[in-house]
């Protein structure tokens, strides 16, 4: 009876193992790239400077043109909104997931007055910013030039400048009632991503699939039901979009999974009784 329990635990904890091990042996390396700019806005009071990181080899440059868009040319510094895309290798492990910086919103919330408007604008100052990119998931360091998935987004950001002068901190103001983020006058802005649906793919049989996440900087509120953001005065603030790969695991493996608890436990019960 003892040398069957011992072998059922055995064959339980050597399948447990061999779980353990498959978890750290075939991590696999991804590159997660992105590159583009702004390509225009609707209020002509708004200029573009800035060379987009060159982050996709070959990519043809049909992308967006500019990092950063600025407005109201008699302040200085002048409020902006840069916009940058980055490339970064992920290491994802078998059985598990990893995370890279893709992309980031960046708004530079300069105090804003009336008469600093040229031309003229009424308040609040809205306008809608279009941007482009060009989006790939390739090898990192296995099969060089395979793309997993690639996609040209397009997408939008209409940011709201709040009229500064009539005394915010005192409940005057425009930008009175938006203060949700703690400050006297929030300026605040959403954004739009127009992106194929990730689709999953294999490596070496192993399926994948990835996503996408908004993390607020520091001081940055979202608001869970529009998803507006709010940004404080006078501050540099961001926005991040991280993209997260993970594995799926195949139907094999979680009925070998199985196989190795319920066998634990059927060890477990019998040295109970013995």
């Amino acid at each position: 009876m003892y040398k069957n329990r011992k072998m059922t635990f055995g064959l339980a904890a050597a399948a447990a193992l061999t779980l353990g091990l498959s978890t750290q042996a075939n991590a696999y390396v991804f590159n997660v790239a992105e590159e583009g700019g702004w390509t225009g806005s609707d209020n002509g009071n708004d200029s573009f400077s800035g060379t987009p990181t060159d982050n996709i080899a070959g990519a043809d440059g049909t992308t967006g043109t500019n990092t950063t868009a600025e407005w109201f040319t008699n302040s200085d510094p002048k409020s902006n909104l840069i916009i940058d895309f980055f490339s970064s290798n992920i290491d994802v492990p078998d059985g598990g997931s990893a995370s890279a910086l893709a992309a980031r919103i960046s708004q530079n919330n300069v105090v804003i007055f009336e008469a600093e408007s040229d031309p003229a604008e009424n308040f609040p100052y809205t306008h809608t910013l279009d941007f482009s990119a060009l989006f790939r998931i390739t090898d990192a360091d296995g099969a060089p030039g395979t793309v997993y998935f690639e996609d040209t987004p397009t997408g939008t950001v209409t940011h709201v400048e709040t009229l500064n002068a009539g005394g915010c901190a005192n409940g005057g103001g425009l930008g009175a009632s938006l203060n949700l983020a703690g400050s006297t006058c929030d300026d605040l802005f959403a954004f739009t991503l127009n992106l194929a649906p990730p689709v999953p793919f294999f490596v070496d049989g192993q399926k994948y699939t990835f996503g996408f996440d908004i993390v607020p900087g520091p001081g940055i509120f979202i608001d869970p039901n529009t998803g507006i953001i709010y940004v404080p005065e006078e501050d540099g603030n961001f926005v991040d979009v991280f993209v997260t790969i993970s594995t799926v695991p195949a139907p094999a493996t979680l009925a070998l999974l199985g196989i190795g608890l319920a066998g634990l436990g059927l060890a477990g019960r019998r040295k109970l009784r013995a």
